[in-house]
């Protein structure tokens, strides 16, 4: 199956620009500079390889890859074993702040654990594009779901900097904290400060 589909804007703010699948069976590498804000590729079988950034990857199943904009890129699919890659790009003006607590946002290279939901809806928006347009609701809810799973299956490990203000530290002590129980007391406690502060 191959599809390339690009989409209008339909936010300012973040929008879906184009989703697509690949098995490279007809055109085996890409060579270009990325337009997009961000796209990210899921691989469904198969290997491959990456260059970004004066760096080279190898790929394989249920590994990922990142661009951005502006970056250099190559990448083509392993002779023996091509890959098939599906792959969703965004773009929009919030879209850094959405995407800053992943780990995606900082990587090129990722890894799609075999229950992770992230994957599931890449390869869901593609089918369910390819086998007919989907109304534009449907399409937000799938992006905002996959955003959500970007950032509990993706977690940016970004230590805590003491110089951070304590509503910034705390804001982050929550964001991965958020499962556990955390008394206001606790909290305080942990950025500096006391409860009545």
């Amino acid at each position: 199956m191959k599809l390339w589909h690009y989409f209008k804007e339909t936010s300012k703010e973040f929008y879906l620009e184009e989703c697509g699948i690949d098995d490279y069976s007809s055109f085996p590498f890409y060579d270009y500079t990325v337009f997009q804000d961000f796209v990210i590729h899921w691989i469904c079988e198969g290997k491959g390889y990456l260059q970004v950034d004066g760096q080279t990857y190898s790929l394989e199943k249920n590994d990922g890859f990142i661009l951005r904009k502006g970056q250099k890129v190559r990448y083509w699919a392993n002779q023996e074993d091509p890959w098939t890659s599906y792959w969703l790009g965004f773009s929009g003006d919030k879209l850094s702040d959405y995407l800053q607590n992943t780990q995606v946002f900082y990587e090129s290279v990722c890894h799609f654990d075999s229950y992770f939901q992230s994957r599931e809806i890449i390869q869901d928006i593609c089918h369910k594009t390819a086998e007919s347009r989907q109304k534009e609701s449907w399409y937000q809810m799938q992006i905002y779901t996959f955003l959500y799973y970007l950032q509990e299956e993706f977690p940016a490990e970004i230590p805590l900097n003491v110089t951070q203000h304590p509503v910034e530290k705390a804001a982050q002590i929550l964001l991965h904290q958020y499962q556990q129980d955390i008394s206001i007391q606790d909290l305080a406690s942990q950025v500096g400060l006391s409860r009545s502060t």
